[in-house]
């Protein structure tokens, strides 16, 4: 069993060091290949410390989405000496672990307890995207592409199959906070069941 004592974010700076010149480019290079979203951003990880390629990581991917990126990116690099050291992490974390904390598993969330019904039943999608790109969870690019699509239903499903699913638990925080606001009436219906 993994010891408990590291965050993720330590685990993972600590991989990142055990790696030689080469294999951090390699590594940074494979990361920005990404053809999926979320992406990094160049600007965040190039000419940057262990502790920035990081922080850059968490905060697009989260804590776990991060750990199993970096598993991922290792053996396609062939260090796979620093991802076995990495691996019994994996087996230990839930998948949104509450506050990055390995082993604490969360009740579903809300928005993905009640994902079809905000698709079906979302009447105001325009005030909730404002919050969205407010509090950078989504950017204009997918506010504009949200905004064009044709049916309320369409936007929602579009909300959710991209942006919002790449943002994790940040982001379905944001969205909740924003159907309190705009659709007080839904998210009260919804919390009966």
């Amino acid at each position: 069993m993994a010891p408990k004592t590291k965050t993720i974010k330590h685990m993972l700076l600590d991989a990142l060091e055990d790696l030689d010149r080469r294999q951090q480019k390699r590594f940074c290079a494979r990361l920005l290949d990404r053809a999926e979203e979320p992406r990094v951003r160049r600007s965040a990880v190039e000419d940057a410390d262990e502790t920035r390629i990081v922080d850059a990581m968490v905060s697009t991917f989260t804590e776990a989405g991060a750990l199993k990126l970096t598993l991922e990116i290792l053996r396609e690099i062939e260090c796979n000496d620093v991802a076995k050291r990495l691996e019994p992490f994996l087996a230990d974390i839930a998948p949104e672990s509450a506050a990055g904390t390995p082993g604490v598993k969360e009740e579903m969330h809300f928005v993905d307890k009640h994902r079809i019904s905000l698709i079906k039943r979302t009447g105001l999608v325009g005030p909730l995207l404002d919050r969205l790109l407010e509090e950078k969870v989504i950017n204009q690019e997918s506010y504009n592409i949200v905004l064009s699509k044709a049916t309320t239903q369409d936007k929602m499903r579009f909300l959710f199959s991209g942006p919002l699913n790449s943002s994790g638990t940040r982001g379905k925080d944001v969205l909740y906070k924003a159907l309190e606001e705009n659709e007080p009436y839904l998210v009260e219906d919804l919390k009966a069941y």
